[in-house]
């Protein structure tokens, strides 16, 4: 399963507690840190279960030539979690290549005003592709950055000579807080272990 996509799937554990008489059943949606044998040693067996289940994804065509010469274009289904770099990385496992994501960017193109846009590597793949008004005029494109070096080539050695920054001189720097629209599933308001 290297080549699917990993967002489209996450665990719950249903847990069925009797109370009164009556089994009550709570689902719970389980992250990616959770360590399944240790929450099922806290419950008696037979009152939990895991279940594997799957997100909404949508299907994307990704012109890869940069990859795989021979290929036209592959066709994947993927989470609208995704980001760029997680789809590269899918499409690179689907040819088996050792490649680094950072060597490759995706391009959204449109054919009927000829251009090319290279999308941010924590760009929504599917939300991108929702804004387009028409499949027929837009596709993805992966190209090659040619301006990629090695991070081993790039290293910057430090150089005592360079003045140090005195501790009062520095900024604490606050993010402000932001509103933000939740355009999560239903099943994103669970309580998370």
């Amino acid at each position: 399963m290297r080549h699917r996509d990993p967002n489209l799937f996450f665990l719950t554990m249903e847990v069925t507690v009797r109370r009164s008489g009556k089994s009550v059943r709570t689902i719970l949606v389980l992250d990616e840190e959770t360590r399944p044998a240790a929450l099922q040693s806290c419950h008696p067996r037979g009152d939990s279960k895991f279940c594997l289940q799957t997100r909404r994804g949508a299907l994307v065509k990704i012109y890869d030539s940069a990859v795989m010469p021979e290929s036209k274009y592959k066709s994947l289904l993927i989470s609208d979690r995704t980001t760029v770099d997680d789809l590269i990385q899918i499409l690179l496992n689907c040819y088996s290549s050792t490649e680094r994501v950072e060597k490759f960017s995706l391009y959204e193109v449109c054919e009927s005003q000829e251009y090319q846009r290279k999308l941010h590597h924590d760009d929504n793949v599917l939300h991108v592709q929702s804004c387009w008004p028409s499949m027929q005029e837009f596709h993805f494109l992966i190209r090659r950055n040619p301006d990629y070096r090695s991070r081993s080539k790039s290293k910057i050695s430090w150089t005592p000579e360079l003045p140090s920054i005195p501790s009062s001189s520095r900024l604490s720097l606050s993010q402000p807080e932001t509103a933000s629209t939740s355009l999560l599933a239903d099943y994103d308001n669970y309580f998370y272990i």
